[in-house]
């Protein structure tokens, strides 16, 4: 019995692997962020990271410049509550430096 449901898995894995075609890059929530993905980044990622995981480029709130270092806000839809929720991260030169959410 293990034998054959060994092989029943085999084949079905295969027929998954040849049969379907899975997109190179697949956003799981296009548009908006889950605290998944929110847990997911860290202080220090770039910003580009940061928004592969996140499936959305969101919204630049503010940037400025002092002193040679650049200061970025981006405001991004939360998956949970669209209306009344958001996800703010903060970057200094391109990288992650603090993240807030409220889910609403």
């Amino acid at each position: 019995m293990k034998k054959l449901t060994r092989l029943a898995i085999a084949g079905v894995v295969a027929f998954g692997l040849t049969g379907m075609t899975v997109p190179a890059a697949h956003a799981d929530t296009p548009g908006c962020v889950s605290k998944q993905e929110f847990r997911k980044v860290k202080d220090g990622f770039k910003k580009r990271r940061v928004h592969r995981i996140f499936d959305t480029r969101g919204r630049q709130t503010s940037i400025f410049r002092v002193g040679g270092e650049t200061y970025e806000s981006r405001e991004y839809k939360p998956c949970s509550d669209r209306k009344y929720g958001f996800v703010w991260v903060d970057y200094v030169n391109g990288r992650l430096d603090a993240k807030y959410a409220y889910w609403g």
